[in-house]
């Protein structure tokens, strides 16, 4: 039902837009598309960070896109249809969210046997 989807969709949208709000002068968003600066590599508590907060992002936007397929084929397509659909949308974003945070941690675990690796650098 588009009454229930809508308000769901529109909250999961504005507590994504208040993540990247509230952080977005770290360049979060970078990492989300694979064009991080990732030739600095960040402290072990800003990758902690970068990596939850990316990971949550990612999850909710992926509920986000699931949510308008539901919407889009309601009483258009077969109810199998959809649900290939989704198992697709949902094995996509599952391979995403593993695939978000490889090039943070390869960053990381090239310098870290070094004292800096482990100290917050505030940069993001």
């Amino acid at each position: 039902q588009l009454s229930v989807l809508l308000p769901f969709v529109a909250f999961l949208l504005a507590q994504v837009w208040a993540i990247h709000a509230l952080f977005g002068a770290a360049d979060l968003w970078r990492y989300l598309l694979f064009i991080g600066d990732y030739s600095k590599p960040l402290g072990f508590f800003d990758l902690i960070w970068a990596i939850v907060t990316e990971d949550l992002v990612a999850r909710y936007l992926g509920m986000v896109f699931k949510a308008f397929t539901v919407m889009a084929a309601a009483g258009r397509l077969q109810h199998r249809r959809v649900c290939q659909i989704m198992m697709l949308q949902e094995a996509s974003v599952g391979g995403y969210r593993d695939a978000v945070p490889v090039p943070l941690w390869f960053s990381f675990l090239n310098t870290w046997p070094t004292a800096d690796a482990l100290v917050p650098s505030g940069k993001i």
